[in-house]
């Protein structure tokens, strides 16, 4: 696909041969590290060498094109990225107060990558940056870094683990984009893999699987998909299949529905049924 990262910025990052960065020394977090592996790939794209200066030294932190983290300002005009100021402005619809890479994210990734990108791993990130724990909807792939933290008893070398957390960020990072840039192709070819609609939309046969993204289709209960054993259910939006059918396999699903299966999950979120009449009578069954 094309380039994840805004025209203006590329532009900008391009005119500059080395790109000085700032970013706090000491005990580093997620934030920070997935903010240089981002900074990494938009250098490398615009083919201009990426130096990342690890302090708080005040003259420094002016010198450099870029502060990361540090410095107690966001401005995306200076380039300034902190988000330990108490301002309100940082605080997102969802409440999760942004982060470094979240402000830096929004600074040079184009809008509709950024959208999605921000929903599947931003926001996790960012809560637990702010908080230290886990968030309740959003998964955090920061807590990927976090053992690179020097741990007890090892020789504290802060800059080289942080090199090695970068490292593996990238790595991290660069499945990330794939993914979204994937789930961004899913929703273009959305309409021509739904093979029959149901209940309003509720429940769709699709001709293949492919990655939905719940928020854009809240309508959506559950998918249908043909597979070697059948059809494969799988629910949507936090929707399950009727309770009186979890765990059951083959036989006891007939007697339950009324219709061959091959087996339901115990939790209820997704089923294989042998034909494709069961497994759309399972799940208006379960609407």
């Amino acid at each position: 696909m094309e380039t994840i990262f805004k025209a203006e910025i590329l532009t900008a990052v391009a005119t500059k041969e080395v790109l000085n960065v700032a970013i706090h020394n000491g005990v580093f977090h997620s934030d920070d590290v997935f903010c240089v592996a981002l900074l990494c790939r938009l250098t490398k794209e615009c083919g201009t060498t990426l130096n990342v200066v690890r302090t708080r030294d005040a003259q420094e932190l002016q010198k450099a094109d870029m502060r990361i983290d540090v410095g107690g300002k966001y401005s995306e005009t200076t380039w300034d990225f902190d988000h330990h100021q108490n301002d309100p402005e940082l605080v997102q619809p969802e409440g999760i107060k942004h982060a470094a890479i979240g402000l830096l994210a929004k600074w040079c990734l184009k809008p509709e990558f950024l959208a999605l990108f921000r929903e599947k791993y931003l926001l996790g990130l960012e809560h637990q940056d702010n908080t230290g724990k886990p968030h309740p909807q959003y998964s955090s792939i920061g807590f990927m870094v976090q053992p690179f933290v020097p741990a007890y008893g090892e020789k504290a070398d802060f800059d080289a683990h942080f090199e090695a957390a970068v490292a593996v960020a990238e790595i991290v990072l660069d499945r990330c984009i794939k993914t979204v840039e994937g789930q961004l192709q899913s929703e273009a070819d959305f309409p021509s893999t739904v093979e029959e609609s149901l209940n309003d939309g509720k429940v769709v046969v699709l001709k293949h699987w492919l990655p939905i993204t719940h928020s854009l289709h809240p309508e959506l209960a559950f998918t249908i998909v043909p597979v070697p054993a059948g059809y494969s259910i799988v629910g949507i939006n936090g929707h399950l299949l009727k309770q009186d059918v979890w765990g059951l396999n083959g036989e006891q699903i007939q007697q339950a529905c009324g219709y061959d299966g091959v087996f339901v999950h115990k939790a209820g979120f997704t089923a294989t049924m042998k034909t494709l009449e069961g497994a759309k009578t399972l799940c208006l069954q379960s609407l």
